[in-house]
């Protein structure tokens, strides 16, 4: 009896065993049996920054990529997200694409204000959701963020349940660092290492093993103090050095020095190009050999900040776009310098090109009277136009050009002129040969990227000649891609008319496809929606507008509280959106 009843245990412990290994995974944004949140591990684009280095860690005194080697990454840090304070309008995803795609950038700091009116211990929800995006926009882009607790003062335990939420949901994030306290000031190195033995340990516990950046005292500069008494127990711990390059000279960099020969990795996650008031005198002298020092030890950095407040650290001016990209007009000095100083960061390497690209031959580099010759098809396009890709492409166009811009580009050759990866006005450009620019497009990635923008010629205008004439396999821009199927849509009934027009400007009696969230949308043209429930939130980037009852909500996360009242029973929505990424979600 004994025996069978050993056998009968042997076979249900079996079957337990077998069970336990069919339970499905939790998908992302579900809940677990916790009723946490639960986000499931990513994937980054190919060739892109989070590809190439993988998780990085801290070795000796140095920050090292997946196979071991020195890595200095170099970015742009964001103004404090506290409410109110102006800079948090931009904490969207274009921003960050076109710090990627226009400047390189490979790091963003997602600097999350949690003292003072606005900032997380007033409205916690809030700047998590701030956060949130950003971290979401620097994955799907694949470069790095900096989860950033920036406060001057110790908040122990609101520091452990934030971070113990963060590392539970980004455990699996090969891009997420953390910085636990932005820059202690008055603060003893004995009471910053107490608080960060605490945090640091939540995020462990939590399972999450991804750097971890400590603050450390008189504003993260005592690096040297740290030194003296160094975190331990953990691994993938380094410490943060913040200077102002009007304020912080040489004596700054002896003492990093010595941070640095007894073994403590340095990361700097905030700089700036002025004094330390944020607001002194540009000094781009000492920013230099701040800079040269920075490449020497291969410190990675962030310069604070994108940001358009009336003040010298600022990147941008008063008044700059929102979501970018930015042409030098809307740069302060501080950020045409510092600009270019990202821009040394390149393109992350491709193992191969595509296999469709063609190669240019010696004669499309020059439009003369054979740049249309038979051996090459330029085909028309449609202004305004985009496009992404690797590959060589030729086009041409009668229209009238405003602008163009691009980026990440081996060649842009318009009519003779290599114009690759700038921002150029219509009326710099070359002049037209036979009515047209002829253009010749050049990228091996799939980020590489030109936008014409601008108007099409008059139909007199835009006759082509025999010599350059488009293959009948060349595809035009279709207009109808900005209209809306009239079979599966319902109009609005006139008694909807309280909807502002300006909702449906681009058509006189338009129509509107209903939708069910959760809905997502990417794509170029002028669409109407409407949906009888929007649950949690609506977000969107890179969209030329978005109407919702009337109200414009381009380009920002708005929550479904602060949503327009509904109409007859409906959000309507009109989209518009000029770019293949342009997007709208309603979740």
């Amino acid at each position: 009896m004994k025996y069978i009843f050993r056998v009968m245990g042997i076979f249900f412990l079996l079957l337990f065993i077998l069970g336990c290994q069919v339970i499905p995974q939790v998908e992302s944004g579900n809940k677990g049996v916790t009723g946490k949140e639960v986000v499931s591990r990513p994937t980054y684009p190919a060739n892109s920054w989070v590809a190439k280095y993988g998780r990085l860690k801290v070795s000796g005194n140095k920050i090292v990529d997946k196979n071991g080697n020195p890595v200095q990454l170099r970015g742009m840090s964001l103004f404090w997200s506290n409410n109110g304070w102006g800079g948090d309008k931009f904490w969207n995803f274009s921003v960050v694409s076109n710090l990627l795609y226009t400047w390189n950038a490979n790091i963003i700091r997602a600097a999350m204000g949690v003292e003072n009116a606005g900032g997380y211990l007033e409205a916690p929800v809030t700047n998590k959701n701030k956060v949130k995006t950003i971290v979401d926009a620097a994955t799907k882009l694949g470069i790095y963020v900096i989860i950033d607790w920036h406060a001057h003062d110790i908040h122990t335990s609101e520091a452990v349940n934030f971070f113990s939420e963060m590392a539970q949901l980004y455990k699996d994030y090969d891009n997420v660092i953390f910085e636990i306290y932005n820059e202690p000031d008055y603060e003893s190195w004995s009471q910053v290492k107490q608080y960060a033995l605490q945090v640091i340990q939540a995020i462990r516990n939590a399972g999450a093993n991804q750097i971890i950046v400590v603050g450390t005292p008189t504003w993260s500069q005592d690096v040297d103090i740290a030194a003296n008494d160094p975190i331990t127990g953990y691994q993938n711990i380094a410490y943060t050095l913040h200077f102002y390059a009007g304020t912080h000279k040489q004596w700054l960099r002896d003492k990093a020095v010595t941070a640095m020969n007894k073994g403590l990795a340095l990361f700097v996650t905030e700089w700036g190009t002025c004094d330390a008031s944020g607001n002194g005198g540009l000094d781009l002298t000492e920013s230099q050999t701040w800079i040269n020092f920075m490449d020497q030890y291969k410190l990675s950095w962030c310069n604070w900040s994108l940001n358009d407040k009336a003040e010298t650290a600022s990147a941008l001016v008063p008044g700059a776009s929102t979501t970018g990209p930015w042409p030098d007009s809307q740069l302060t000095e501080s950020g045409k310098f510092v600009k270019q100083k990202i821009l040394v960061n390149g393109v992350p390497s491709s193992s191969s090109s595509s296999s469709s690209s063609s190669s240019v031959s010696s004669s499309s580099s020059s439009i003369s009277s054979s740049s249309s010759s038979s051996s090459v098809t330029y085909t028309d396009i449609t202004l305004p136009f985009s496009y992404d890709g690797a590959g060589t492409k030729y086009w041409k166009t009668a229209g009238t050009i405003s602008y163009i811009n691009s980026w990440n580009l081996d060649s842009l050759v318009i009519n003779g002129v290599e114009l690759k990866n700038q921002w150029v006005s219509g009326s710099s450009l070359p002049a037209k040969q036979n009515g047209y620019y002829y253009i010749t497009y050049k990228g091996s990635y799939p980020w590489s990227h030109v936008e014409i923008a601008g108007s099409q010629a008059s139909s007199s205008s835009s006759s082509v000649s025999s010599s350059s004439s488009v293959s009948s396999s060349s595809s035009s821009v279709s207009s109808s891609s900005s209209s809306v199927s009239s079979s599966s849509s319902s109009s609005i009934s006139s008694s909807s008319s309280s909807v502002s027009s300006s909702s449906s400007s681009s058509s006189s009696n338009g129509q509107y496809v209903e939708k069910t969230a959760p809905f997502s949308f990417d794509g170029a043209g002028t669409y109407y929606w409407k949906m009888a429930n929007i649950p949690n939130y609506i977000n969107s980037w890179n969209l030329d507008s978005l109407v919702i009852n009337g109200v414009e909500l381009k380009n920002v996360w708005v929550s479904s509280a602060n949503l327009p009242a509904k109409q007859n029973g409906y959000y309507y929505i009109t989209y518009k959106g000029s770019y293949p990424w342009s997007h709208f979600e309603a979740k």
